[in-house]
Parts: C-alpha cells; sequence; structure tokens
C-alpha cells in the first residue's frame, strides 16, 4: 500500500513538471522518494520509472541490477517480476543502461533467486511499446520459464547491446510483437524465442545463437520474417536446430544468415508440412539440410523430411480422422481411417503423396466393414488443393438382420460380401484434410463418402 501511494504522489509531482530532462533513472540503490532526474536521485522501481517515462514521453536508463527488490508492483504469488503496459497512445519507451558501463553499473534485470512461482522476468502487456538497449536480461532459469514474455498487443525491440540470456525459454510471443534489431537472444536452455499464435517477430539484424532445443520455434498462427541478422550454433533436440516452424506457422526470409545448427536432422531450417513461407537462396547456409518451401503442404503432415538443393522435399505423414460413406453393400457406414505413406514435394505449389490406408467402420445392413488400399494424391495451389486415385478391398461382414431376426434354412444373408473397388477423391487441405471421393466396385455399385484427416505426428 505504501508503494501505490509512493507511485500516486510520483504521478501527481510529474504531471505539474515541465522539465527539460529526456530520461529517469533507476538503481537499485535509488529510492522511490527521489524525483529519478538524474543518476544521484534514481528511483528504486524500474515500473514506476516506466510508467512516468510513457506519460511524459522520455525514456528509462538502469544502472547497475535490478532484481524483484526493485519491481513496484511485484506481489508474491504473482508469475512476473516487471510488468509493462502501455498508454494509450503506445509510445514506444527505451529502457537503457549506460552505453559502455562496467562492473556494478553495467544494466542487468535478473531473476537470480526468485521462488517458482515467478514464470516471467519481464512481461509486456497492454500495448505497451518497449525498446531494450544496452542492458541484459537473464537469469529466470526455473523449468517453463521466460525471460520476456510478450502479450496483449505488447511490443518489444531489442536494439543494441540488448542481451537475453541464461533463461528457460528466451523469449515467448503470444498476441504480440518482437523486433530484433541489433540485440542478442543467447545461451538460453531451450528455444531462443517462441513465437506463438498472433505473435509477430521480425529480425532486421542482432544474433540468436548457443540456444537448446532451436533458435526460433514458429508455432501454429506465429509469423517470423528475417531480412537481417544471424542464427547460428543453436541446437535442435529433433530438426530444426536454427529455424523450426510448426504447421499453421509462417516464416519468410528474405536476407540474414541461418547456418551452423545442429540438430539430428535438418540443422539450419525445418518446416512442418502445412508451415508457410519462403527462404532466401543466399540467406541460408548452403550446407544446411532444410525442408523449407514456400506455402509447403497443410499442418495435416508432418514427420521425417529431406531436401536437395534443386528444392525436392519428401514427408512422412500419417493421418487418422472419420469418415462417413454409403450406398454400396452398406447403406452407410461410419468409421475411422489410417493413412501412411510419403509425401514428394516438388518445389513451391506442387506435391504427390503415396499413402497405403485401413479403415474400420460400423455400419447398416451390415454391421461391421473395412477396405484396406492404396492412394495417390496430387497437390498444386500451394499444396491446398488435391486430386486422388487409389485401389482397394471392402468386406462387409456380421449382417445386422441376422442378429436380431430367424431365417429358414437356405435364407440367411451372406455372411460376408467382399468387392474390389476404385477411388476419385477431391481433396482440400490447410490445417486438415478433408477429402470428397466416390468408389466404383467391381459388382458394378458406386460409394460416396467424406474423409477428415488429421497428422498425428
Amino acid at each position: 500500500m505504501k508503494r501505490i501511494m509512493i507511485l500516486v504522489v510520483l504521478l501527481i509531482c510529474f504531471c505539474g513538471q515541465a522539465f527539460a530532462q529526456n530520461a529517469l533513472y533507476v538503481s537499485a540503490k535509488g529510492s522511490d522518494d527521489n524525483d529519478g532526474l538524474t543518476e544521484a536521485t534514481a528511483l528504486q522501481s524500474l515500473d514506476v520509472a516506466t510508467l512516468l517515462a510513457t506519460v511524459k514521453g522520455i525514456n528509462v536508463i538502469v544502472i547497475g541490477t535490478l532484481t524483484m527488490g526493485n519491481a513496484m508492483v511485484y506481489e508474491k504469488g504473482h508469475n512476473s517480476i516487471f510488468r509493462f503496459a502501455g498508454a494509450d497512445d503506445r509510445r514506444q519507451v527505451i529502457v537503457s543502461g549506460k552505453p559502455g558501463a562496467t562492473g556494478s553499473d553495467r544494466a542487468v534485470l535478473s531473476g537470480k533467486g526468485t521462488d517458482q512461482n515467478v514464470v516471467i522476468l519481464v512481461s509486456i502487456r497492454k500495448d505497451a511499446n518497449i525498446r531494450f538497449e544496452n542492458i541484459e536480461i537473464t537469469g529466470l532459469v526455473h523449468e517453463n520459464t521466460t525471460g520476456i514474455g510478450i502479450e496483449e498487443g505488447g511490443r518489444v525491440t531489442l536494439g543494441p547491446g540488448a542481451v537475453v540470456r541464461g533463461n528457460d525459454v528466451g523469449i515467448i510471443i503470444s498476441d504480440g510483437t518482437c523486433v530484433i534489431d541489433g540485440g542478442e537472444v543467447r545461451d538460453n536452455g531451450r528455444p531462443g524465442i517462441i513465437c506463438g499464435e498472433n505473435g509477430v517477430l521480425t529480425m532486421l539484424g542482432g544474433v540468436i545463437r548457443n540456444n537448446g532445443d532451436s533458435g526460433v520455434a514458429v508455432l501454429k498462427g506465429g509469423r517470423f520474417t528475417m531480412s537481417g541478422g544471424t542464427i547460428t550454433d543453436n541446437t535442435g533436440t529433433v530438426a530444426g536446430g536454427g529455424v523450426l516452424v510448426a504447421a499453421g506457422g509462417r516464416f519468410d526470409q528474405t536476407g540474414g544468415t541461418v547456418s551452423g545448427n545442429t540438430a539430428p536432422r535438418y540443422a539450419n531450417i525445418y518446416r512442418v508440412s502445412g508451415a508457410l513461407g519462403s527462404s532466401s537462396t543466399s540467406g541460408s547456409s548452403s550446407s544446411s539440410v532444410s525442408s523449407s518451401s514456400s506455402g509447403s503442404s497443410s499442418s495435416g503432415s508432418s514427420g521425417s523430411s529431406s531436401k536437395s538443393s534443386s528444392g525436392f522435399n519428401w514427408n512422412i505423414p500419417l493421418y487418422t480422422g472419420f469418415y462417413l460413406q454409403g450406398w454400396h453393400q452398406n447403406l452407410f457406414s461410419a468409421g475411422v481411417p489410417l493413412q501412411v505413406g510419403v509425401e514428394l514435394d516438388f518445389g513451391k505449389n506442387i506435391s504427390l503423396a503415396l499413402l497405403g490406408e485401413a479403415d474400420g467402420s460400423l455400419g447398416y445392413p451390415y454391421l461391421l466393414e473395412g477396405n484396406l488400399g492404396g492412394m495417390a494424391e496430387l497437390y498444386f495451389a500451394n499444396k491446398t488443393i488435391g486430386i486422388g486415385m487409389g485401389f482397394g478391398s471392402s468386406t462387409a461382414f456380421l449382417p445386422v438382420s441376422s442378429l436380431i431376426t430367424s431365417y429358414e434354412p437356405g435364407e440367411e444373408p451372406a455372411d460376408t460380401v467382399t468387392s474390389t473397388y476404385m477411388r476419385f477423391a477431391f481433396i482440400l487441405r490447410k490445417e486438415s484434410k478433408t477429402s470428397f471421393f466416390a468408389q466404383y466396385y467391381s459388382n458394378g455399385d458406386w460409394g460416396f463418402g467424406v474423409q477428415f484427416g488429421w497428422n498425428l505426428f
């Protein structure tokens, strides 16, 4: 309560002043009883200084290492230490250390010594617009913790001298924006940056390096644009040590370099099928093995992938879902398909999937029905529209009527009906796969159905 009263008093004092200062000072040795106008009269709470700077349109200079004790609004049980919310006009505030500062004067926001309840060291939210320069954000090393969390329209820029390191995850962007403009994201235990749903990451310059489990992970709904900078020496646990783009994510590279990363497969750039965007041929290391291709197939396919310098790419999809069909030996049936095979990408727009399929269903008049066959599916229009053709065998058995009706000898319905078929399909893919198909059976009948599929990888 005392700190809140101090904040109110400071706001009243500052709003009543017209001064020529272009910065407020914050120091671990400062006091919120000070005016913050000089280094000798520095404030103690970073949150207070940033709020006042936002109101006055000035910047904040940090002296030394700030910890939980320098967070005015921190309360036990909250999941972040330093929290920033913006003003209505989204004015950018620069939070920086003194250029060239060394030793105890070097600017650091530290999470060392915090408890497990703290999961975000710096939280940027509610349209806050913060630019960090000449400052280090470090030390939040608990499992599933984050150096900078950006949400609710927040915006962060890492300028020259800004370093995010020594955290579990460096930065998480969710419904916000991060710009790397000369700063560094390095030496974090897991991904350097995670760009999630409605997150926007722009890299103009700087370095992302020495992070575990990918330098940048772009998840569904996230977008990463790279026109400069370097992503190097990161490690992927499965694939995409430099940049890993999940289904529904987008990565567009027009410049910069992604090289020298490591992973069991495709060390530098790996796009799960269904990821979007394109990579600069000059911006990525020619020695990298990358599955990048603009507008690759839907998020319904994933798995292993390989790409040669010619642009050829392959992956192993594994689909499951449900289907509805009818007319042939069964008036209707509903069941579960399983498809697995290989998909061959031939550049930006075209791919060919060769799939084996096994289906099982419940229906009428035969209670159980199964299909076993194969499909060839050709995709175009950024691999989102496809046509398919396949062959297979269908078996229906256990007539429903035999379970509820008694028959005279010789009048019983056949226990099993088996026939082969040819299937034709029109397919739509984006984040799932929808197939509208017709089947022509060897006995002259037709069957029609719709099948919905999702990738298990």
